[in-house]
């Protein structure tokens, strides 16, 4: 895989940072609302969640475009790096890897606190409870 097709890979995991920092700060104001009992905050922080979602949404789905105009091999080993399941091989390689380790534990992070929400504020009718469990 070329240099610049690494780089570019690089550069769309890093521009998730920014949505995913935002989603988790708007996920612990969704908490704290939550602890004090203000509807009227839930409810707005629930609608400006949308936002970073969508536009997280719209770079997956163009890192998936980009993948697939890739020669398959390219691809593959692209695929492979970006979910952890190989070792890089070379400096931008590497900082690939990292780039979309550090995106993962980023929204992993924010889908635990999601989940614990989630089932506080639906209970028995959480999406976690209804599809999850």
């Amino acid at each position: 895989m070329e240099r610049f097709e690494l780089e570019e890979l690089t550069r769309r995991q890093r521009s998730q940072i920014p949505l995913l920092t935002e989603l988790g700060d708007l996920t612990n104001q969704l908490r704290q609302a939550m602890e004090r009992r203000d509807e009227v905050s839930l409810q707005m922080l629930m609608n400006m969640r949308e936002d970073p979602l969508h536009r997280l949404q719209e770079i997956d789905e163009g890192l998936r475009a980009y993948l697939l105009h890739l020669p398959q091999p390219d691809a593959v080993r692209a695929r492979a790096l970006l979910v952890g399941e190989d070792e890089p091989e070379n400096e931008a390689e590497a900082a690939l890897a990292a780039q979309a380790a550090s995106c993962r534990r980023m929204l992993e992070k924010v889908r635990q606190a999601d989940r614990q929400l989630n089932l506080q504020l639906c209970g028995n009718r959480s999406f976690y409870r209804l599809f999850r469990d």
